[in-house]
């Protein structure tokens, strides 16, 4: 076979995945986002989202018992991240962020904890911006020691941790607020530690 022969069947074949792709993948996607008010980019135009997401552990030692224990709704991980929301939002650290409703909210709070392979998003109507569905009303350093005790004690982990936190949590907050309060809380713990350790219990013992 000729190189210009070889080359022009990769190139076919190429062209062929990317428009399954397109059909498959984006297609859909552009559907949804019309769906939900959104816009679609003209030719000139990107729609980027950075959006982290936790990678669960397995605190519970249940990776041996349970496939994917950390998407499982019996398996103690599940739980815990559900409680814990249901926790929060009953002491109004986080509240519901319109036009979400309770369920929708769980739901991000469930992926953004792993608990969830898809997440549904809403865009602002003519525009490009992400409605997140989770606001947090309570301390900020709350905030950033409750994320923190989730990762030293190894229920998750990230490689961009004050990021996430702002991205999910505090979006009003620089990231460099926030490392500043996890600096302090190397030394000190927040002046409300205590209730948020107290959930932590409750939940454990539970």
């Amino acid at each position: 076979m000729e190189t210009n022969q070889f080359e022009q069947i990769i190139k076919e074949s190429i062209e062929v995945s990317l428009n399954d792709f397109y059909h498959e993948k984006v297609v859909p996607l552009e559907k949804e986002i019309i769906e939900l008010g959104g816009k679609l980019p003209i030719a000139s135009e990107d729609i980027k989202f950075k959006l982290f997401q936790y990678r669960p552990l397995d605190p519970f030692l249940e990776s041996k018992k349970i496939i994917h224990h950390w998407e499982n709704e019996h398996s103690d991980y599940f739980k815990f991240f559900k409680s814990l929301f249901e926790e929060c939002f009953k002491r109004s650290w986080i509240c519901i962020v319109p036009p979400y409703n309770y369920e929708e909210t769980l739901d991000y709070w469930m992926w953004v904890f792993g608990c969830k392979e898809k997440l549904n998003f809403i865009l602002k109507k003519g525009d490009k911006e992400v409605v997140k569905a989770i606001k947090w009303k309570g301390r900020k350093n709350l905030c950033v020691y409750l994320i923190n005790r989730l990762t030293e004690d190894e229920y998750i982990t990230i490689g961009y941790s004050d990021e996430a936190i702002k991205n999910h949590f505090l979006p009003s907050s620089s990231t460099s607020t926030i490392a500043n309060i996890k600096l302090k809380l190397k030394h000190n713990k927040p002046s409300k530690a205590s209730e948020v350790d107290d959930v932590f219990d409750s939940l454990l013992k539970g």
